[in-house]
């Protein structure tokens, strides 16, 4: 093996070890949270009263948002997974797997809260 090849292994390896460790982190610290019953709406009271600007950071659980509801349905082929939507089924993105379907579907749609029933296939795109 040449030595550009081992470095590259390393420092790949790394990145992955740093990924790994970063979506560990994010899913402790989500599981503390619900553990303690904090909502993301508590949190954004919090920073509101630490004067933390938070108008470019979209609220999650926001009951009053203004965004219009899109459902869709997602469906599985040998080619990967499509969705559509379900009012009409128009197609709207496809991937070839989970990863490639949710960036698709955030370059398609802009404005819209995207809603996936469990009859409809969420559990094809839920980790």
């Amino acid at each position: 093996m040449s030595i550009d090849l081992v470095i590259l292994c390393i420092i790949m390896a790394l990145y992955i070890g740093f990924k790994a460790g970063e979506a560990w982190y994010l899913y402790t610290f989500r599981q503390i949270l619900e553990d303690l019953n904090i909502k993301n709406s508590d949190l954004r009271k919090l920073a509101e009263d630490k004067g933390v600007d938070l108008s470019e950071v979209p609220a999650e659980d926001d009951p009053g948002s203004d965004l219009p509801i899109l459902e869709v349905r997602v469906e599985q082929h040998p080619e990967g997974l499509f969705a559509y939507r379900k009012m009409d089924d128009s197609f709207i993105a496809q991937g070839k797997d989970r990863d490639t379907l949710m960036e698709n579907l955030v370059n398609n749609l802009t404005n819209v809260r995207v809603v996936v029933y469990k009859e409809d296939g969420a559990d094809l795109i839920n980790p």
